[in-house]
């Protein structure tokens, strides 16, 4: 785009830094020998296939310590990068989130982390640029205590900054779906210590589901093969439910594999064409047991969802147990 410029905001030299400890299972991190790898994943997807980690290796403003990861247990899902200028200015650099992992406030870890390391060197004027549309971005910078930074006499400037306030005024964040519970009333509560729940990451006008199981043992579910997986099968125009199964202690298998099969027959009810499941370790072992353990449904059933099928259209077990 000929002519187009970015808008830019400061950090206010002085400002204290805010105190942001990352959620459990949340970690920030300076470059760690697996830079290029994590790093092209992410921009890629955040920005386009074109993003190559050589242009940070390349400039010498950007030392790999001052390339920074926020990692969500066992993945590097953020980065910002503190950029020295020519000019002494500092800049937050390259700031991304891969799409699998927006909206959950991750990016904000890598940007006060480039900012804690400019201002370790001795910068007092830090900047960074964004664009007009990046809405959300331009909000967590706001919240973080960057303020924009352009001319009062730069009339396209004043305009622009004049929109994207109204916008931010009108902005509001996408409501998270809430879980599903999967029973109105708990089913044999003594071999169930919570509710099984589906949670929601629905694509407008699917036609198809996938049901994610994640691992852990029958111990625990992994968070890392829950909800990402689901926003990245979102991602591709499919809806996914997150299933919450229940763990031990239990009386069997029996008693998680109900909540599988309930899971398939409840999406069913939802009007889906085609329902799978996918599942990791003791939840691929799950979707393999559903998928070869599935009942037609009871005709007879006041509970009209206990009368539809159980058997998926599609099951995958990855590294299933």
């Amino acid at each position: 785009m000929s002519g187009y410029r970015q808008l830019l905001m400061r950090w206010p030299e002085g400002r204290p830094l805010p105190d942001l400890t990352p959620p459990e299972g949340v970690t920030v991190h300076a470059a760690d020998g697996h830079e290029r790898a994590s790093w092209n994943w992410i921009a890629r997807a955040a920005f386009d296939p074109r993003q190559n980690y050589d242009m940070i290796a390349d400039d010498p403003g950007c030392a790999p310590e001052g390339v920074f990861f926020v990692r969500v247990r066992p993945m590097d899902v953020a980065t910002a990068t503190a950029r020295l200028m020519d000019d002494g200015t500092g800049c937050v650099h390259m700031v991304a989130v891969h799409p699998w992992y927006q909206g959950l406030g991750l990016g904000k870890y890598a940007v006060v982390a480039a900012v804690k390391r400019l201002s370790e060197l001795g910068v007092s004027r830090i900047w960074l640029s964004t664009d007009d549309f990046r809405l959300p971005a331009i909000r967590t910078y706001r919240a973080l205590g960057f303020e924009p930074m352009y001319d009062p006499g730069d009339e396209e400037m004043v305009k622009r900054w004049t929109l994207v306030n109204e916008q931010l005024a009108q902005y509001r964040p996408p409501v998270k779906e809430e879980p599903i519970p999967l029973w109105d009333v708990c089913p044999e509560p003594d071999k169930r210590s919570v509710m099984p729940t589906l949670t929601p990451f629905t694509y407008p006008g699917a036609r198809g589901a996938v049901i994610v199981c994640p691992g852990g043992a029958y111990t625990h579910l992994a968070a890392h093969e829950g909800d990402p997986v689901a926003r990245m099968i979102r991602a591709a125009g499919v809806s996914a439910y997150v299933l919450r199964y229940s763990i031990y202690p239990f009386g069997s298998l029996e008693t998680p594999l109900r909540d599988a099969l309930r899971a398939i027959r409840m999406v069913r009810s939802m009007g889906y064409e085609k329902v799978a499941i996918l599942g990791f370790s003791a939840g691929g072992h799950l979707c393999a047991a559903a998928a070869t353990l599935y009942t037609d449904g009871d005709p007879a059933a006041e509970d009209p969802i206990e009368r539809l099928s159980s058997r998926p259209d599609a099951f995958a077990p990855c590294y299933g147990a």
